[in-house]
């Protein structure tokens, strides 16, 4: 698996320093010095492809990554080449957990903050996106511990982590089964199982397609508990029913609540944080218009009532693989 990035910065970076001609430029960060390049547009500099974390390989390939590597000599952040592959292999196996891709993702939001002050970012003001699969990830980054304050704004388009592709229902039912379509058939025995994987090639990995259609399909999954640094070890939807996200709704109800009658989102003596106004000169603001209407009828209700009974008979509830047996020396 590679674990690289794609990074676009701004031309005015901090402590940047100009090489020769106005096309490339030269940045220094805890690796060690990158030289980005000027875009065809001529308007912002460019940086490609710096490593933010260490692929693990061979038989650790399934683990989360590891500390990004450093250097001397300038590295040279030009090349859009690289391929990025996480297949999302759960088996609740201490080389196998699952989620090595999201864990990547929080690799790279965690070098973001040691890093994004040298291009002229900001460390305590990071937005991420994504749309569809994407917007999935950024979802489940929101409810992730692991990825707590690495970032301070989400815009999630067009996927949650409730959506139907989010997490497996049952991750190791999805590995045993892929195996069988390649051919492996001891599957029940999940040292062996776990093996087979680790010794797969990237070429049979690839060489059948994944879609949405396959039942096997490898996406997030809730992990066994362990403490190894998990990324979801519960299911989204029980979180979002917590108590700590109960508390984040009744914080939102009472902004929105506040904008509506003041027009100040957080009014003074709240126990929120401070919300200033936004002034004439930053970025437009939301605007509810001179009348606020909320509509019913009773197709909406006919229509929620439909979806609600499909999402109660379909609907299965992801769970983490079980904890394996003890390893016997047959299993060696």
């Amino acid at each position: 698996m590679s674990r690289w990035m794609y990074l676009l910065f701004l031309c005015a970076a901090v402590g940047a320093i100009e090489h020769g001609n106005d096309e490339f430029l030269e940045v220094k960060i805890e690796q060690g010095p990158v030289r980005g390049q000027l875009d065809l547009g001529g308007e912002l500099w460019t940086f490609l492809n710096i490593p933010y974390a260490t692929a693990p390989t061979g038989r650790n390939q399934f683990k989360a990554p590891l500390p990004p590597p450093t250097w001397t000599e300038t590295y040279e952040a030009i090349d859009r080449g690289v391929i990025s592959v996480n297949g999302f292999l759960c088996l609740g196996t201490e080389d196998i957990p699952g989620n090595a891709g999201l864990k990547d993702q929080v690799a790279l939001l965690k070098w973001v903050q040691k890093n994004i002050a040298a291009f002229g970012g900001n460390p305590n003001d990071v937005t991420i996106a994504g749309y569809s699969a994407g917007s999935i990830s950024v979802d489940l980054l929101t409810i992730s511990k692991s990825a707590e304050g690495l970032f301070h704004k989400v815009i999630p388009e067009s996927g949650s982590v409730l959506s139907t592709f989010a997490s497996q229902s049952n991750p190791l039912q999805n590995a045993k089964g892929y195996a069988k379509t390649l051919n492996f058939t001891n599957v029940d025995d999940i040292y062996q199982l776990e093996e087979f994987y680790k010794t797969l090639s990237y070429e049979t990995w690839m060489g059948q397609a994944f879609d949405f259609d396959d039942p096997y399909f490898f996406i997030p999954c809730v992990e066994r508990e362990t403490d190894d640094g998990a990324f979801l070890t519960e299911s989204p939807i029980n979180i979002l029913k917590s108590e700590e996200y109960r508390n984040m709704k009744k914080s939102i109800r009472e902004i929105w609540h506040n904008f509506v009658k003041t027009g100040e989102p957080v009014t003074e003596g709240s126990s929120l944080t401070s919300w200033p106004p936004v002034g004439a000169d930053t970025l437009p603001y939301m605007s509810l218009g001179r009348t606020v209407e909320l509509h019913s009828s009773a197709m909406t209700e006919d229509r929620t009532r439909f979806w609600e009974n499909i999402y109660q008979k379909y609907y299965q509830e992801p769970m983490s693989p079980p904890k394996p047996h003890l390893r016997s020396h047959t299993d060696l």
